[in-house]
């Protein structure tokens, strides 16, 4: 995502499905709260958007046995990886602050990269972009929402004082 010599830019649905994994798997790391659980949904929209415009492309479904009652078989979720910014937030200041706007970034990055994707590839039809931008779309809203957030710190911040204010372990 951070185009450094250690990663490698994203150049597939496939692998844009696996950042988008990475994110939700990171939203564990940031003090839980309204604005994070629509952080968190909103990255789940981005990838499961993602995942129609493969089928758009031909892809068969992942899924084939998750209409089937007929059976108790749970496909595995389809790019999923164990991985997240966990390690990434341990080398920034330890606050909820520091971490919000990394995961900005980490969001606008994404977002640069996938429109680079959107504008080198060949479309496949009117659903397909429509996927791809409601994709787009909802990775935006994540970053909004981590907006949200930061604005949400900065009034809890102001108002540190007020006998209402509720306690965290993680400092802001």
């Amino acid at each position: 995502m951070e185009n450094n010599q250690n990663e490698k830019q994203p150049t597939s649905i496939k692998d844009f499905r696996l950042i988008a994994d990475m994110m939700i798997n990171s939203t564990q790391y940031l003090r839980q709260g309204r604005e994070i659980s629509l952080v968190h949904t909103n990255l789940q929209r981005c990838k499961m958007w993602l995942g129609k415009a493969l089928g758009e492309l031909g892809n068969p479904t992942p899924y084939a046995n998750s209409e089937n009652p007929a059976n108790n078989i749970i496909d595995k979720q389809a790019e999923h990886t164990e991985s997240s910014l966990g390690l990434k937030f341990q080398k920034l200041e330890q606050t909820h602050t520091a971490r919000v706007k990394y995961f900005r970034t980490v969001c606008q990055n994404y977002i640069d990269d996938f429109n680079m994707f959107i504008n080198a590839s060949e479309s496949a039809g009117k659903k397909y972009d429509l996927y791809l931008q409601q994709s787009l779309l909802a990775m935006e809203e994540s970053k909004m929402w981590l907006g949200w957030e930061l604005d949400r710190i900065r009034v809890y911040l102001e108002n540190i004082d007020s006998p209402s204010t509720p306690y965290t372990e993680l400092p802001l």
